[in-house]
């Protein structure tokens, strides 16, 4: 069921998420609406909406078959790039909460983060994988790791 919002009919954005709607559901409408417009422009490369449904439901797959679940904590620790979109819409995919770490953080204030938002996964750049497994012993919930 779709509804039209007032001025949102001609947008290439579309409509805002409905309230009873998953964010995979209102994605799979916004990439069938857009197809091959793009979503987002980094550097030189264009990632259409169709790009983005594939790239996003590629990660929440992941995400899945690691073992991540709806209603836990995911943590993203990377830099402003594609990924990160793909990561936490994949976590909102799944009905997952994400949160996002703070790059510069390492030591204790990386392990104060992760353990204080429970997050039981985090997906990270592989050039962070050696601050994590640094403080790795002192990390009370994370059962996951996922990086590119």
């Amino acid at each position: 069921m779709e509804r039209e919002i007032p001025g949102w009919e001609d947008d290439t954005i579309g409509r805002p998420q409905l309230p009873e709607e998953s964010f995979g559901e209102f994605l799979e409408v916004k990439a069938e609406r857009n197809k091959d417009k793009a979503y987002l422009h980094f550097e030189e490369q264009a990632v259409s909406y169709q790009q983005l449904r594939e790239r996003v439901s590629r990660v929440a797959n992941a995400l899945l078959d690691m073992g991540a679940k709806k209603g836990e904590k995911i943590a993203v620790m990377m830099h402003n790039r594609p990924e990160f979109l793909y990561s936490t819409y994949a976590a909102e995919t799944i009905g997952a909460a994400h949160l996002e770490v703070n790059i510069a953080l390492r030591g204790e204030g990386l392990a104060y983060i992760i353990n204080h938002s429970d997050s039981e996964t985090i997906i990270l750049e592989q050039q962070f994988l050696d601050s994590l497994r640094l403080i790795e012993n002192d990390l009370k919930n994370l059962k996951r790791v996922g990086s590119y």
